[in-house]
């Protein structure tokens, strides 16, 4: 009885997140653009994927990421921590280990 009192929890649940992120007549109330180098079929590209939908599920629709794959945002992986310091974009999808050649991040 208790499985599946969770299990129709659970499909209420994705039944109701899906009906949110495909109604019209619901908008997100933040909107945010997310900058990646990457192709949307790489591993990143994919990730930032599957981030998006995660935020829009666990905040209720209320924040929606849009997601521009291939330098779409028109910056490269090693201006991304420059370009959301600038607040030319709001966030953006970087290897860890592009930061090390960041200069604004060494400390001084």
């Amino acid at each position: 009885m208790k499985h599946t009192m969770k299990l129709v929890v659970n499909m209420a649940v994705g039944l109701l997140a899906f009906w949110g992120l495909t109604n019209p007549a619901i908008s997100a109330d933040f909107k945010f653009d997310l900058a990646n180098e990457y192709q949307a079929s790489s591993l990143p590209g994919q990730t930032d994927a599957d981030f998006a939908k995660i935020v829009a599920i666990t905040s209720g629709g209320r924040i929606e990421v849009t997601n521009h794959p291939g330098g779409g945002l028109g910056f490269k992986s090693r201006q991304h921590f420059e370009a959301v310091m600038d607040g030319a974009v709001p966030i953006a999808s970087t290897p860890f280990s592009i930061s090390r050649a960041c200069r604004s991040l060494r400390p001084r």
